[in-house]
């Protein structure tokens, strides 16, 4: 298999930038450059209850497909899951910019270790 072509950084530059606007857009309600551990959990609460409430918004839309209450092919539903969908990388990128976490760093180790542990079953 070749290896994947990923910009150098990508993700961490979306880290900041994301970072960077919670600051700027929610400078009260996330404290984000507080040393201050409670103020450090106090932002890491608010984007794990934010991701969660997006997780839900596009659980939701799901849930309508599949009870047949909006049509997968729609350009609206299609919209609307990737919007979500957005919403939900967006607090996932605060998150790991927050804790200070590389996340493709991180993700190629955990992909190396899904592959010890589950290629052997595809085989």
């Amino acid at each position: 298999m070749a290896k994947e072509q990923v910009p150098a950084h990508l993700l961490n530059q979306l880290q900041r930038q994301c970072v960077h606007d919670s600051k700027r857009w929610f400078p009260t309600a996330i404290p984000i450059d507080s040393p201050e551990q409670a103020d450090q959990i106090k932002a890491l609460m608010h984007h794990t209850l934010s991701l969660c409430g997006e997780a839900g918004e596009v659980a939701n839309i799901v849930k309508k497909i599949d009870r047949g209450s909006l049509d997968f092919a729609a350009e609206i539903t299609q919209h609307d899951l990737a919007e979500e969908l957005t919403d939900v990388f967006i607090y996932v990128l605060n998150l790991a910019g927050i804790l200070g976490i590389d996340l493709l760093a991180q993700y190629m180790a955990k992909r190396n270790k899904n592959i010890a542990r589950f290629e052997k079953k595809v085989s």
